[in-house]
């Protein structure tokens, strides 16, 4: 699936949702048939997934998690050729289908630097003539091939580095302040539960992104702690299994600073650390407080106390109240797992914090006062 991946994010990319009056969608083959997935320069010593659809035909395609990409005819790719094959040589292509658009799939490899051409020999009824000479022209031969080309370069890797992925991270959930290269604690009840997809960015001398997969000049220590396997090239992705709990440390060999994981089970957690900030008529958080104003609504914030940001995973940790009539918990707010408390009347607001797998595992319990005061 990660080629798939990568390329429908492009396709979505293309036209930017679904909307009634979608943009134009732009061939970037030299001969303005083809859209080519390759934006950037290839890695020297690496291979490279190209993906390759077809001419436009106008429509899209929208699908739930993926959103909206474009519609594309297919293509029958005859022939891949490189102008020098001991700079990128063409390993092989086959069609692919990308949800639901077909497109072709094309491998190389580049053995150093420069520049080549990539030359398409292909048929496709999507492609149209601009002109009567050349309508003529296609009638007289009816199914020849059609030629296109593109241009590919090529350059040496000078650093690698390796970024958590937090565009998506809400910086009002329990991972805002997990930073991107930076240390950060995961938190699992057994090991490898879950993955973790982190950016593995090969740069050139100037500091510009490389494609290119297929292996990961990195030492991992320990070694058998943690599984990495590709999941994106297009994206720069990578995926990162643990196999156990303790430090990861992951260095590459090329230059570039050590990218390192803490891997902890729940039962690690020996303290909770607990904020609360005011919450305004739509739910949105505003600033931090130190006590309530009765007959308003709070936003309670626990987290576990380590000693690096919390980037993944999470325990269970119950609210409850014992002094309901000051105050008690409201239930969760919709767009991040934060407990909503409501505050009734002045008084001490007491709190029971309960983690049942935390604290070695015997369960760990804390008790929180908040003073509630007059809202005069």
């Amino acid at each position: 699936m990660r080629v798939v991946a990568a390329a429908l994010v492009i396709l979505a990319a293309s036209l930017g949702g679904c909307v009634e009056n979608q943009p134009s969608v732009t061939p970037n083959s030299d001969g303005g048939h083809l859209f080519i997935d390759l934006e950037a320069p290839v890695a020297v010593g690496w291979t490279s997934e190209v993906v390759i659809f077809g001419p436009a035909t106008g429509g899209q395609h929208c699908e739930e998690g993926l959103g909206c990409y474009a519609d594309h005819h297919p293509i029958q790719m005859e022939e891949v050729i490189s102008s020098d094959e001991s700079i990128v040589e063409v390993l092989g292509f086959e069609i692919q289908q990308y949800g639901a658009v077909e497109g072709i799939r094309v491998d190389l490899e580049a053995h150093q630097e420069g520049e080549v051409t990539l030359e398409f020999s292909f048929t496709s009824e999507g492609v149209e003539s601009e002109t009567d000479e050349e309508q003529e022209e296609n009638q007289e031969q009816i199914g020849g091939p059609i030629s296109d080309s593109f241009t590919v370069e090529t350059r040496q890797v000078a650093h690698m580095r390796l970024a958590r992925e937090t565009e998506q991270v809400n910086p009002l959930g329990p991972y805002g302040a997990c930073p991107e290269r930076g240390e950060g604690a995961y938190l699992m009840d057994v090991p490898g539960e879950y993955d973790i997809l982190v950016q593995m960015q090969k740069l050139d001398d100037r500091g510009n992104l490389l494609r290119g997969f297929g292996h990961f000049p990195f030492e991992i220590e320990p070694e058998d702690l943690m599984e990495v396997q590709m999941e994106n090239e297009s994206l720069h992705q990578v995926r990162l299994t643990p196999k156990g709990y303790g430090t990861v440390t992951v260095t590459p060999e090329t230059g570039g600073d050590p990218f390192i994981n803490h891997f902890l089970p729940v039962s690690d957690v020996q303290s909770l650390e607990a904020r609360a900030f005011g919450l305004n008529e739509q739910g949105g958080r505003g600033s931090e407080v130190n006590q309530f104003s009765e007959g308003r609504f709070f936003e309670l914030v626990f987290a576990p106390v380590l000693n690096v940001p919390l980037c993944g995973g999470r325990m269970d940790v119950q609210v409850q109240t014992l002094t309901p009539v000051i105050c008690e918990p409201a239930g969760q707010l919709q767009d991040r797992p934060n407990e909503a408390i409501a505050a009734h009347h002045a008084g001490d607001c007491l709190l029971r914090l309960t983690a049942p797998a935390a604290g070695g595992g015997q369960g760990l319990v804390q008790e929180l006062v908040i003073p509630v005061q007059h809202d005069w």
